[in-house]
């Protein structure tokens, strides 16, 4: 689609904006759970693909986060709310690593209860791995009902962060 900016002319011609093109993919119900892990996880190996971080940007669709709340999506809580602020953690180790990864391992599965599952998988990087944890919730209720959202995606420790000193409890 192009799109004429008013004002915007150059040589007696309006010059065209180019809009970026949005992803037509999220969460459905035709998606197993087992699906939506799998494209996510794709994803994040072709990240910049169509545009830079699109992969990111499908995992935002996928993600179970209020924006008015903080969430725990990662294992610690943050304000996602903003799709910057959940873009720049992928950016930060070792969520960095999903990222144009070399390989994926899928390495166990477990049904918690009827409405969330969870899948650890091996991602080996460029030079680095980690293994982590997705939590998938389906949704009950409501024009979303059937549909999974992904409500965790958390690193095994060491990735977990530690808390700075200053924060930790003391006698």
């Amino acid at each position: 689609m192009t799109v004429y900016a008013s004002g915007a002319i150059q040589g007696g011609e309006e010059i065209p904006i180019r809009r970026k093109k949005r992803l037509d993919v999220g969460p459905t119900l035709d998606l197993s759970k087992e699906e939506a892990v799998r494209l996510q996880i794709e994803a994040l190996k072709h990240n910049d693909t169509p545009y830079q971080d699109a992969g990111v940007e499908l995992l935002y669709r996928f993600a179970d986060i209020d924006p008015f709340t903080r969430s725990r999506y990662f294992g610690w809580s943050l304000d996602l709310g903003q799709f910057t602020r959940f873009q720049r953690v992928f950016h930060m180790m070792p969520y960095r690593l999903l990222l144009y990864h070399k390989e994926c391992s899928y390495l166990s599965s477990l049904q918690v209860s009827e409405f969330e599952w969870r899948q650890r998988i091996l991602v080996q990087g460029v030079s680095d791995e980690a293994v982590f944890e997705i939590t998938m919730m389906q949704r009950f209720g409501g024009q979303y009902d059937g549909i999974y959202y992904t409500r965790h995606l958390k690193a095994d420790p060491p990735w977990q962060p530690k808390l700075p000193d200053v924060l930790k409890y003391s006698h």
